[in-house]
């Protein structure tokens, strides 16, 4: 995994998901994508979810797993909320 920061195709990359919204799979609110990781081939690989509890910094979840709504700019993940960051 390669966190990229260097290229405008990269930077443009990253900033795809930037401010969306992230909702566990019963539509609870979990936080915002606070960063994303692409791989060589610049693909977004995982993101990084700000959730705001206490310690849990931003655990990142793998992007095969989640559903991604670019209209409502919402990204949903497979775990509920209390699950995230284990």
């Amino acid at each position: 995994m390669e966190h990229k920061r260097h290229s405008d195709r990269s930077t443009e990359i990253e900033d795809q998901y930037a401010g969306y919204e992230v909702y566990d799979h019963n539509g609870k609110k979990i936080g915002k994508v606070d960063d994303l990781f692409v791989d060589d081939n610049d693909r977004p690989e995982y993101i990084g979810v700000k959730t705001g509890f206490p310690g849990a910094g931003s655990p990142l979840i793998p992007m095969r797993a989640v559903r991604v709504d670019e209209k409502r700019r919402v990204i949903e993940i497979p775990l509920p909320k209390g699950r995230v960051g284990e």
